[in-house]
């Protein structure tokens, strides 16, 4: 395991130009993957650690008005769907289709941003309304 960034970022260099040689198909392609995905996650924990409390708390902030924003472009429950139901016809039918599309749209980025942000938030600790009461 390296012991200094300088290190680590030369490990994952050497291991990304091993790779490019390989053919996609390649068993040993996968291995070598998997172990710049381990340093790369390494040097990440050791960004996020020396960050500032204020920017991991800042960007979280925004990553979550960010999902706020997807969430917001789907369209909610009319009257009928929440007073009436089902009846002979579903009044939520097209609003479901449309919902699907959005979210299977924006997909990939709500992943990498909760992803991102159990990331964040494993290394700022609680903040915020996650705060224990004092």
């Amino acid at each position: 395991m390296p012991e200094t960034i300088d290190e680590l970022l030369a490990d994952i260099q050497k291991l990304a130009r091993r790779i490019e040689r390989l053919d996609p198909g390649d068993p040993a392609r996968q291995k070598l993957e998997a172990q710049r995905a381990d340093l790369r996650e390494t040097a990440r924990h050791i960004a996020d650690a020396t960050r500032h409390p204020m920017a991991i708390a800042t960007q979280i902030e925004a990553l979550e008005a960010r999902l706020r924003e997807i969430d917001q472009l789907m369209i909610k429950q009319g009257f009928t769907e929440r007073r009436v139901g089902k009846a002979i016809q579903d009044p939520g039918a097209y609003s479901h289709n449309i919902n699907k599309a959005i979210a299977e749209d924006h997909a990939v980025e709500v992943r990498s941003i909760n992803e991102q942000l159990a990331r964040l938030r494993s290394v700022a600790g609680p903040t915020g309304s996650d705060a224990p009461d004092a």
